[in-house]
């Protein structure tokens, strides 16, 4: 199980300095812990925009307004804790991929059907439940917004460190992506169901 503390060590061992982080919540009093807790929240926000499946809910949306305007039949409020919205589902939905057409503005989510259901990341996660690929992401991009406080890099490197933490988002977004089932489509092309 991860902790806070601990991937604020893995990224500024990242950074070749030495982990010493006890605290971000508050943080301990050190100076790297002063950064750790400034850049944290900042850095997990940024990775929870993607569709993760250890922070991915499900919930039914309260109905605002019926005819909210011109465009759209119905709004909806978003949950608290939302940070992006995926998909939006009609009442009965039997699968995830029969999503429908959804804007978000602000706190709402507009579409044309009632009694709709939302799945979105949220913001209520802890880091014990991180993947350790997320882990290693997430301490990835921290040691990059780390890296102009605690070690003053040249751009290249500061670029070099972008890069890194893009490739490891990159692929703990593939190997978590391949937990989740995968729906055949039933797919054949008009010439063949013309035979």
């Amino acid at each position: 199980m991860t902790s806070k503390a601990d991937i604020c060590n893995m990224a500024l061992c990242h950074l070749g300095a030495a982990p010493s982080v006890v605290s971000i919540d508050p943080p301990d009093g050190g100076a790297y812990a002063i950064h750790c807790a400034r850049f944290y929240p900042i850095a997990l926000s940024q990775l929870l925009c993607m569709p993760w499946q250890f922070a991915m809910r499900r919930t039914a949306l309260s109905l605002v307004e019926e005819d909210p305007n011109e465009q759209w039949l119905y709004s909806y409020t978003l949950p608290s804790s939302c940070v992006r919205a995926f998909t939006v589902l009609p009442s009965g939905a039997t699968s995830d991929n029969e999503g429908i057409d959804f804007i978000q503005e602000g706190q709402l989510i507009f579409c044309n059907q009632p009694d709709v259901s939302l799945m979105y990341t949220t913001s209520e996660v802890t880091s014990g439940n991180f993947s350790p690929m997320f882990a290693e992401a997430l301490s990835r991009q921290l040691a990059y917004y780390l890296a102009a406080p605690v070690m003053k890099p040249a751009p290249a490197v500061l670029q070099g460190l972008q890069r890194i933490a893009q490739q490891s988002i990159s692929s703990a977004l593939a190997v978590d992506a391949m937990s989740r089932k995968q729906v055949p489509v039933d797919h054949k092309p008009v010439w063949l169901r013309n035979r």
